[in-house]
């Protein structure tokens, strides 16, 4: 979905916090810069955790992880399996470096 329909649904009265079953945002569900942008300008909150205790930096692993960090998604938060983002990052052998490198700079700031 992009910026625009994103700006058209909120106009309709379509909650930007919305959530699906499994408790996901539609900011957990975006992928590209300007739709996750047009979100966040709308109030989708950057906080929010999912039922399995994921926030947003959860679910993108390698987009838009410099955007989110910068409007205060958390990296050091710790879904029920006691992982953070970080960890599932590490986790995973696709992620990118240059952005794993920039999640671990993150989870440093937060943990001094």
């Amino acid at each position: 979905m992009d910026a625009e329909a994103i700006g058209r649904l909120a106009a309709a009265g379509v909650d930007v916090n919305g959530t699906d079953n499994a408790g996901r945002t539609p900011l957990m569900l975006q992928r590209d810069d300007g739709p996750i942008e047009a979100l966040l300008e709308l109030g989708a909150k950057i906080d929010a955790v999912d039922r399995d205790g994921r926030n947003v930096l959860h679910h993108h692993r390698g987009e838009c992880v410099e955007l989110l960090l910068r409007h205060g998604a958390d990296p050091t938060v710790r879904d029920k399996e006691g992982k953070s983002p970080l960890d599932l990052a590490r986790e995973e052998p696709l992620y990118p470096s240059r952005k794993l490198a920039v999640l671990e700079d993150a989870a440093r700031g937060r943990s001094r």
